[in-house]
């Protein structure tokens, strides 16, 4: 859940800056903190009551007929973001190597990569995930201890924003990872999740929460060439690895959709990492302007949609229980 979340935005800073710049650090990971562990137990007990695996099974469940508009939306929104994240390990080890980045040879490197991680499946993005979410979280806590702008507004639709945008970005992981486990499994790990991406939301912001960030692309990275060259190639691999976790997460779920439209696991997945790098120059920018906006809001809309569902859901429960009883007694007072 929590490598789902802290992908290159988060690992470069960049996403938190646009977010939350201006706002009270302390006040804003707590809020991030509450409305994360909301949305992630919501959706994974949701999954996980009806067993649920992909975006399309919860999207048919909510939407009946016009499921089809959200899941295209989601789709759209997805491929553009997995487009962005290669060019974004184009640009990260192209100024590393000093390779030029017009010849794109690390986007396709990453591409080739991505794929061959996301032929095995939901378990090859456990394995990365659990490589990338330790490092990702010591190098954002290293560059950001001791930063001290806490003062600021409190940001509350920036944060409610910022968690439906990610949970409905990684909605086709969760609902994978939901199905599998238990109920109380589900709720400790959106708590734990939860409590890391608060605090380190916290620490980022504490650290940029300066205007002059505004004009630094990946303020973190920046940051870490202060710290020597060694601890920059350490911040570069930390954050071509987090480039990878949102690739995946983005990945995992369009061809999961791929293959049951097309029914060829072998070849779904080279087609997607093909037309991704592609599309891999539309640039960074381009993608925080127009397809967070939409996610954040696709993402409201699914949560109210699933509270809505699971509170029908228990009336419903409760209603059966009450007739059953009500039987019984009848039945009961039949034979005395």
């Amino acid at each position: 859940m929590t490598g789902s979340v802290i992908g290159a935005g988060f690992a470069t800073g960049r996403e938190i800056f646009v977010f939350f710049y201006g706002g009270n650090s302390i006040v804003v990971g707590v809020l991030c903190f509450f409305l994360f562990f909301t949305a992630f137990t919501v959706v994974s007990l949701f999954a996980n009551r009806f067993q649920i695996s992909a975006t399309d099974e919860m999207f048919k469940r909510l939407y009946g007929k016009v499921s089809l508009v959200a899941e295209t939306s989601l789709s759209l929104c997805l491929f553009f973001v997995l487009s962005t994240m290669l060019a974004a390990a184009n640009l990260c080890l192209s100024d590393l190597t000093g390779i030029d980045e017009k010849f794109g040879v690390f986007a396709v490197v990453t591409a080739v990569l991505s794929a061959l991680i996301l032929k095995k499946g939901i378990k090859g993005v456990k394995a990365l995930n659990a490589l990338a979410v330790p490092l990702i979280i010591f190098f954002v806590a290293a560059v950001c201890a001791g930063g001290g702008g806490a003062q600021g507004n409190a940001k509350f639709f920036p944060s409610l924003g910022y968690v439906c945008f990610n949970v409905v970005m990684m909605s086709g992981i969760l609902t994978n990872l939901a199905k599998s486990m238990t109920k109380k499994e589900n709720i400790i790990a959106s708590f734990i999740s939860a409590l890391l991406l608060g605090t380190l939301i916290t620490l980022e912001l504490l650290r940029l929460n300066d205007p002059v960030y505004s004009f630094v692309p990946m303020p973190l990275i920046s940051l870490a060439k202060n710290y020597g060259y060694w601890f920059y190639l350490v911040a570069t691999a930390v954050l071509y690895l987090s480039i990878l976790t949102t690739i995946l997460s983005t990945g995992f779920p369009l061809v999961v959709r791929m293959e049951k439209i097309f029914n060829d696991k072998k070849s779904d997945v080279w087609v997607l990492m093909f037309l991704a790098t592609v599309f891999s120059f539309a640039g960074f920018d381009a993608i925080i302007a127009y397809a967070y906006p939409i996610m954040s809001v696709l993402g409201a809309v699914n949560l109210i949609f699933i509270v809505g569902y699971l509170i029908k859901d228990l009336i419903y429960d409760k209603k059966i229980c009450f007739l059953r009883r009500k039987g019984a007694n009848i039945l009961d007072k039949s034979v005395k």
